[in-house]
């Protein structure tokens, strides 16, 4: 199963829904409803490799781009999985899973979210608007279970180290 249970051309309250975005809004709604029920306090230091959905230019072609290091004293604590669960969900049914606190939040690690994003954008064709929505709801579940609560504001103000260069 790759489709998200939120595809779907209209809105919760019923207006038209451009591809991916509905969604991606469903995941952000998600991933702070997980933000404000999170536990407090944590411990050391944390380090996060993060990453996003970006279409190729002029092309039907999406791929996974570094998106920055979040790198932060953790508020909250660290919900990573400690054991690895065989789940059978991939693309947007593995991101409904982890972003509605499902067996992916606790069962499925971060090497296998970024994936299924992609999966997700290559199958549902996301506008613009919706890859960006739904890449900052992952990034955000993914912060959060590590123990950092991020915004989509500081995801994009200054929160993130930039991405590692290859290379000289």
């Amino acid at each position: 199963m790759t489709a998200s249970a939120y595809d779907s051309d209209a809105f919760p309250a019923g207006w038209p829904a451009p591809a991916g975005e509905a969604a991606a809004a469903e995941w952000l709604r998600l991933a702070d409803q997980a933000l404000r029920a999170a536990d407090k306090p944590a411990s050391a230091m944390v380090e996060v490799q993060l990453l996003r959905v970006a279409k190729v230019a002029d092309t039907s072609i999406y791929k996974l781009i570094p998106r920055g290091t979040l790198v932060a004293a953790p508020t909250l604590p660290n919900q990573t999985p400690r054991r690895i669960g065989k789940l059978n969900l991939s693309g947007g049914a593995l991101i409904d899973s982890f972003l509605a606190g499902g067996e992916a939040w606790t069962g499925v690690r971060d090497e296998r979210i970024w994936p299924a994003l992609l999966q997700w954008a290559e199958t549902s064709r996301p506008t613009p608007n919706g890859v960006r929505n739904a890449s900052d709801a992952v990034a955000i579940g993914v912060a959060l279970r590590h123990g950092v609560p991020l915004s989509a504001y500081n995801l994009s103000h200054g929160a993130l180290q930039p991405p590692k260069q290859v290379g000289g």
